[in-house]
């Protein structure tokens, strides 16, 4: 576990907007990695590749320059379903940059799982509807990295709010500022079967990844509506197919037969997610909570008789 920052972290006095991402290596966090750092936003970035977010922090600060008053990026190693991790995170963070306005959830692990394979090695032919115990230990983990480092987070912010708002009196001040947690959700939970087993590849059937995804949804609704009196701002976004390392196959020639599926007929882009994280981290969302935001070409649309009503028409 260690954590290491490009540039000094002041700013002239003032301190500058913090994103503390979860999930960092993946397609979709690097994208908003980038986004982010171009909007001035000051780093920490997590992840259970060690080397992978060394690289991701040097590589950004190298591509987008910045003029004197540098953006800075930071990262931080470690799983963050063990609850010492996820504490140590927030403290890290706060101590790097001297607070935290946004939180994604991003963690997806094809990472580990308690018999040391990724999510992939689990996909088969014939996928069950039931989880071995190795395929929950990536469930459980996703689903619970998340929840530990909102309540970190939280109790962070609710301890410390003079620290965390600034110069403000009461925690009802935190209300004018906009404290943002995103958590990356996926939109399989409202399609058919029939979508999942033919478009999704590494998603299909029952994985532990898009279960946890899934669950994701409930996750955000619940603790949108216990931190709505607090001002603190809690929503999803469900990426559908994107073109990122999990979809390695379609990239290598099946990527015109799943764009068929899709009504927008292509792909999305990890920058595509990543526009949308920004936009739901600023004022302009300042009344936004509790939502859940499909950015998917409109995969969430197709109803379950979709497919049967289709090959209705042809035949």
């Amino acid at each position: 576990m260690a954590s290491t920052t490009s540039k000094d972290s002041s700013n002239n006095g003032k301190r500058k907007k913090v994103l503390l991402l979860t999930g960092a290596c993946n397609g979709i966090g690097k994208a908003i990695v980038k986004e982010f750092y171009k909007s001035d936003y000051n780093i920490m970035i997590n992840d259970v590749q060690s080397d992978e977010l060394k690289k991701i922090a040097e590589n950004t600060s190298k591509v987008f320059p910045k003029n004197s008053n540098d953006t800075k990026i930071a990262h931080f190693f470690g799983d963050i379903s063990q609850q010492e991790t996820s504490r140590s995170l927030i403290e890290e963070t706060v101590k790097q940059f001297g607070g935290i306005d946004i939180l994604i959830n991003n963690i997806s692990t094809p990472g580990i799982s308690v018999i040391g394979k990724t999510t992939s090695n689990y996909v088969e032919p014939e996928t069950t509807n039931y989880f071995t115990l190795e395929e929950y230990g990536i469930s459980d983990r996703n689903l619970k990295g998340a929840y530990l480092c909102i309540r970190e987070l939280v109790q962070y912010i609710i301890n410390n709010k003079n620290k965390a708002i600034g110069n403000e009196k009461n925690i009802n001040d935190m209300k004018t500022k906009p404290f943002s947690i995103i958590n990356i959700s996926c939109p399989f939970d409202s399609i058919s079967d029939d979508m999942l087993y033919k478009g999704t590849i590494s998603q299909s059937g029952i994985d532990p990844f898009t279960s946890s995804r899934s669950g994701i949804k409930t996750l955000t609704k619940t603790i949108a509506l216990q931190l709505a009196n607090i001002g603190i701002r809690v929503n999803a976004i469900a990426p559908g197919i994107i073109s990122t390392d999990i979809h390695k196959d379609a990239k290598e020639g099946n990527q015109k037969d799943i764009s068929k599926i899709i009504p927008f007929n292509r792909l999305g882009t990890p920058e595509e997610i990543a526009h949308v994280a920004l936009f739901l981290s600023t004022n302009s969302a300042s009344y936004i909570t509790g939502t859940l935001i499909y950015v998917d070409g409109g995969l969430n649309l197709l109803h379950p008789n979709y497919y049967l009503e289709s090959h209705l028409e042809r035949d």
